[in-house]
């Protein structure tokens, strides 16, 4: 029974044995306690809900960042049978970097089949892909340097960079091939034109 609610003492109830209406207080006893209003489940276990906005002018991530010493610590110091999930902005962030990081890996393995198809090779995809982690290493070492957070429109800026810098590779070895096609002679060209120049001198 909830506290603060006046419950009906002299209240009966009909007994079907004896057809008769029976007091309450004969067959139960009644107790004063305090109940919980709502009891919150997040994936069947009780939960309890911390919950804070930030200010006018900072990011979510910029808070979790500053708050996140002392919420590990004091994960470290809960007991057994309890854990701590670290939701709202942070949590989407992680599923929707999940979920791009699958949209990747698909797109990145239709692009290798699709250079394999091109070139009719298959080591010079991965001479093309071989110019990615340079452009990664350049992006990331500017985010440093401007002090902006890894987030969503970092991850797509990172992507777009690195089909940028595939598709320049990729139009580079069309030339390189279209060169050998012609057989152009380039080692005779460019050593003709260093006799030449040495004669000169």
């Amino acid at each position: 029974m909830r506290k603060g609610r006046n419950f009906p003492i002299s209240r009966t109830i009909y007994s079907a044995q004896s057809t008769q209406k029976v007091p309450l207080v004969q067959i139960s006893s009644i107790e004063n306690d305090l109940e919980s209003q709502r009891i919150r489940r997040q994936e069947h276990f009780r939960t309890i809900s911390v919950e804070c906005s930030p200010a006018a002018g900072a990011l979510p991530s910029q808070i979790l960042t500053a708050a996140m010493p002392k919420l590990l610590a004091f994960q470290k110091s809960l007991p057994p049978g309890y854990k701590m999930i670290i939701g709202g902005e942070n949590a989407k962030q992680v599923e929707g970097f999940q979920s791009l990081a699958v949209v990747m890996g698909i797109s990145i393995a239709a692009i290798f089949l699709a250079l394999v198809l091109q070139f009719n090779h298959a080591v010079k995809p991965f001479l093309v892909f071989a110019a990615v982690p340079y452009g990664i290493v350049g992006a990331l070492l500017a985010l440093f340097v401007t002090g902006t957070p890894f987030g969503f429109m970092a991850f797509l800026g990172i992507a777009s960079l690195i089909g940028v810098i595939v598709s320049h590779v990729i139009v580079l070895f069309d030339f390189i091939e279209e060169m050998h096609e012609r057989a152009s002679p380039w080692n005779v060209h460019w050593s003709t034109r260093g006799s030449s120049a040495s004669g000169r001198c």
